[in-house]
């Protein structure tokens, strides 16, 4: 058994100094999360609001399996440095170099165990003294999030042009403004989507590349490590780079369908306001700033101007259907994010079939070739509920050092 067995503690503690800063790095996803995650809720129209819920939600779930997958690396990297400590001394198979290196908890304490040749004592544990450089991990960086200002104003106005003047007068008339009747539900800083897909798309990638590094460190370990803990090891580790390369796919799809959102959106508020502008024109034949301020002062009389407004008011009557039809288009497309984010804040078995079935209508805007392998990455989830749940053990007794 002895001349078979090959474990070089030196390898192996190296492997642990990489792993534990990946799991100290990536726990920073717990504060970017809270400060970078939550949705901007102030002045959101009818349909943004009802996507305030599921992205607040989405932000705990997310935070929950990024902390999670982060901690399982740094009780990794632990594990690995008492390997190590294991390993220095392989003729003897004990416990009795590692005891020696660990500050053990005080008698009386839950959990107290001195330990002996047999079995490790309870503590924590000092460095491995003789360690190879496996490298620090790249591209775990956790920047801010573009920001772009609430422009939908800006676009209505745009689009509206002098009919916003003409709506004023009616909303003087008559008490109330159809126009801003259509438009306001869909009031809300849209723009905010795409902050938040970038928040979700800088920590996939964070997430993504520890998993890259873990990687590359099993694949150099794994010459100088065999055995029945390096195989559960190399097992335990396989699952956690998926999960954790899992979160860097989804993060991108989730950043290209809430700017995809973004812009249907905004564009749909764009068109309807321009739709009604063309339609008043075409009655009023007010082409021009000028003609605008002749209608508004219009010297035929309180009776002439107070007919054509009533005539506009009509109009907008007439617009408010063709409206309400785009308003459930959006609201479709709001309703298929909403189901993407379900799925993609707590992926099950079934997310795949889900996928096809439910979001499309999500999907068919991402004309992106450059997504096809993420987008069918994210539609399988089995690498996120398949991520280790439980921590990496060594094995008990003789096991550590027990040939596969």
């Amino acid at each position: 058994m002895g001349e078979v067995f090959l474990a070089d503690p030196r390898h192996v503690s190296g492997l642990g100094r990489l792993v534990s800063d990946i799991g100290s790095q990536t726990m920073s996803s717990y504060r970017y999360f809270n400060e970078n995650a939550v949705p901007d809720a102030a002045d959101a129209g009818a349909l943004f609001g009802t996507l305030v819920a599921p992205l607040e939600g989405m932000k705990d779930i997310w935070l929950g399996r990024h902390v999670h997958l982060a901690a399982n690396c740094a009780r990794l990297g632990d594990k690995l440095n008492t390997a190590a400590w294991l390993y220095s001394d392989q003729e003897r198979e004990n416990y009795e170099a590692l005891n020696a290196h660990t500050h053990g908890l005080p008698v009386g304490m839950p959990g107290f165990d001195a330990g002996d040749a047999n079995r490790a004592a309870t503590g924590s544990v000092d460095n491995y003294s003789d360690v190879v450089d496996y490298g620090r991990p790249e591209g775990i960086d956790y920047p801010a999030p573009d920001t772009f200002p609430d422009d939908l104003a800006a676009v209505i106005a745009d689009a509206a042009g002098w009919l916003g003047d003409i709506d004023d007068a009616i909303q003087q008339l008559i008490g109330h403004s159809p126009f801003q009747e259509l438009v306001k539900p869909m009031g809300g800083n849209w723009n905010d989507l795409r902050r938040l897909g970038g928040a979700y798309r800088i920590a996939g990638e964070a997430m993504e590349h520890g998993g890259d590094a873990l990687a590359s460190g099993t694949s150099r370990v794994d010459p100088k490590w065999d055995g029945l803990a390096a195989v559960a090891y190399k097992d335990y580790a396989a699952k956690q780079v998926e999960a954790m390369k899992w979160e860097g796919a989804c993060g991108r799809v989730l950043e290209a369908v809430a700017e995809r959102a973004s812009k249907e959106i905004r564009e749909s508020a764009h068109g309807l306001v321009t739709t009604l502008r063309k339609m008043v024109e075409k009655e009023l034949d007010l082409s021009s700033g000028e003609k605008v301020g002749e209608f508004l002062v219009k010297k035929a009389g309180i009776a002439g101007i107070t007919y054509q407004l009533y005539r506009v008011y009509e109009i907008l009557r007439t617009g408010y259907e063709l409206g309400m039809k785009l308003y459930e288009s959006i609201r479709m497309g709001v309703e298929a994010l909403k189901e993407f984010l379900a799925l993609v804040a707590s992926p099950s078995g079934y997310m795949n079939e889900q996928f096809k079935q439910k979001l499309e209508p999500v999907t068919k805007w991402l004309d992106r070739k450059d997504l096809a392998v993420d987008i069918y990455t994210t539609a399988d989830a089995s690498p996120m509920y398949d991520a280790p749940q439980d921590p990496y053990s060594l094995g008990t007794d003789k096991q550590p050092w027990a040939d596969a």
